[in-house]
């Protein structure tokens, strides 16, 4: 397996990394200079197709070209920081089977704005929403068991998280670090 996780390959300009015989990351990008990024659920090297299962931590991080993000069904994990300071990202799916939204998964993403967090999600992690300052609405399933702090707090004019555009929130509750709960409802 050591030999497999140092694996690393390019497929239609996206990097790639072996997790196992028949998965794959994508890995750090540095060199994306197209605005919109398709992920396939497969991708093939040296003649073998692998699935796509996960975008590694900093994947696209600094990626400031990226205008949009297609993110196949087949990514069931979206490691911490993947799309940091993609400033100029504004459109990203996130598919259903993601678990969390992880650590600074969003973090200076400027322009971003709407995101739709399917009912799979259990946790938004801390600052993975920070200066996301154009996010005007965010759907977020009720059964979401927090959004950990720092990150939005759309009644009080989104200055902890920098979200100064939002306006549209349905419910959510924050979970401090100290392990207390705040109820937010903006029906």
């Amino acid at each position: 397996m050591d030999d497999i996780e140092r694996m690393r390959f390019e497929y239609d300009g996206i990097a790639y990394k072996m997790l196992s015989d028949s998965e794959v990351e994508v890995s750090r990008n540095l060199k994306i200079k197209f605005p919109d990024v398709a992920i396939p659920n497969c991708v093939e090297y040296e003649g073998k197709t692998f699935l796509v299962t996960r975008i590694g931590k900093m994947a696209f991080h600094g990626c400031r070209e990226i205008i949009t993000i297609s993110i196949p069904d087949s990514v069931k994990e979206i490691d911490e920081a993947a799309f940091c300071c993609c400033e100029m990202l504004m459109t990203v799916n996130i598919p259903a089977g993601i678990g969390e939204i992880e650590y600074e998964t969003f973090y200076g993403c400027e322009h971003l704005e709407s995101l739709f967090i399917p009912d799979s999600v259990r946790a938004v992690r801390d600052r993975a929403l920070w200066y996301c300052r154009g996010l005007k609405s965010i759907s977020i399933p009720k059964h979401l068991l927090g959004i950990e702090y720092p990150n939005i707090y759309p009644k009080r004019g989104c200055d902890v998280g920098q979200c100064r555009s939002l306006d549209s929130l349905e419910h959510c509750f924050v979970r401090l670090s100290s392990g207390e709960v705040e109820d937010y409802d903006f029906d």
